[in-house]
């Protein structure tokens, strides 16, 4: 298991170059705007993501960061990973200071992780690397993603916060038997259910046949051209409840790109109408039948891209003492639980202080040869 990795130099020099011209195009975009709109800001700023980061491998060779706040002084550090949605980045989750769920878990005093995914900015992919989908970061990357963290917190549970993609992944992992390694998960606007209209799921259908399997949608190049002119593109249809500066510093600083594998298996979900594997042979939401796990599923009523009926499914296959519910009403869409004016103040708590019930259940696990004291004050060094 590899949870650290020194970059080759040719990488570092890459990665260099590559940061050198982000910084080069967004200041060239804000003095545009600036020019433009005297006084007004493109977008509000986001620092860089924690300098503490550690790489996990996947059992196919794909690596990847995950972004670390280790826990502040005098926090109890319990391991919390934060997964993103499709099309978004780490930085959907850590916006800024006053709009980060990423920071306000830290304030409480977890051991907070930014995950990346196979295919997002900063993943290595293995020589010869082919398309993926899915079930490939359900079986692959979650698993190796947890033992990563696992491995650096000292702790034998983690807990897991996910939102879109990221709730679906946790349910995919749950529903594949892998509840041993958490101690309690969120979702947040993740669909499992698809209802569209007849012609919507045959165009489903042939869109999953006809996208090439290595194809990329540059999502994030678009989105940092269309910022500067003010267009929100289709993230402003999914976020009524945010300010301009801070959609436009989603659209900068928190838009991944997006993977035909990816689309290519959920456009056969909305087709079937159902969360299945590749095979259309196995039904992720039936998978968590019996599961015995405390999740908080929170839907948003102004989501258009997952409806409370959508999420609503899997609340129906857990028993109820171990199931929150939260449904925010229809002025919160999509991206609004993340980045809305309202998040921090109301979205938020709601989250923490749920797993603040269940973040014991993360256990302690020392490290050989030291006392529970010992390995204690080395997690908070």
């Amino acid at each position: 298991m590899k949870t650290a990795l020194a970059l080759p130099p040719e990488e570092q020099s890459q990665r260099r170059s590559r940061d050198l011209t982000s910084l080069i195009l967004r200041t060239a975009a804000e003095l545009g705007w600036s020019a433009r709109r005297e006084g007004e800001p493109l977008a509000n700023r986001r620092d860089q993501l924690p300098p503490d980061r550690l790489y996990y491998r996947s059992s196919d060779g794909w690596e990847a960061p995950i972004w670390r706040y280790p826990p502040r002084p005098g926090g109890s550090g319990e391991p919390l990973v934060l997964s993103h949605g499709l099309g978004l980045s780490p930085g959907s989750m850590d916006l800024r200071e006053d709009a980060s769920l990423a920071r306000a878990a830290w304030e409480r005093g977890y051991d907070v992780y930014l995950a990346e995914h196979r295919g997002d900015r900063n993943a290595l992919p293995p020589p010869g690397a082919g398309a993926f989908d899915f079930d490939d970061l359900v079986e692959r990357d979650v698993p190796a993603i947890l033992e990563a963290v696992l491995e650096r917190s000292r702790f034998s549970r983690a807990l897991w916060v996910g939102h879109a993609l990221g709730g679906q992944l946790l349910y995919g992992h749950l529903a594949r038997g892998g509840a041993d390694q958490l101690a309690a998960g969120v979702s947040l606007c993740a669909p499992v259910r698809f209802e569209a209209p007849r012609s919507a799921a045959r165009i489903a259908a042939i869109v999953s046949q006809l996208l090439p399997p290595t194809w990329r949608v540059p999502s994030r190049t678009l989105h940092r051209l269309l910022a500067p002119s003010g267009a929100t593109g289709s993230l402003g249809a999914l976020a009524s409840d945010t300010s301009g500066p801070d959609l436009r510093g989603l659209m900068l600083d928190g838009v991944g790109d997006v993977h035909s594998g990816l689309v290519r298996q959920m456009s056969r979900w909305v087709a079937n109408g159902w969360m299945c594997d590749r095979h259309d042979r196995f039904d992720y939401t039936a998978g968590l039948k019996g599961l015995r796990l405390p999740l908080m599923i929170l839907s948003a009523g102004g989501d258009r891209l997952c409806p409370p009926t959508a999420a609503r499914p899997v609340a129906e296959m857990l028993d109820a003492r171990d199931l929150c519910w939260e449904e925010l009403p229809g002025d919160w869409g999509h991206l609004d639980v993340l980045v809305g004016r309202r998040a921090s103040t109301e979205v938020f708590p709601l989250i923490l202080d749920w797993l603040e019930a269940h973040r014991a259940g993360c256990g302690f696990r020392a490290a050989p040869g030291s006392s529970p004291v010992q390995a204690s004050r080395r997690l908070h060094e």
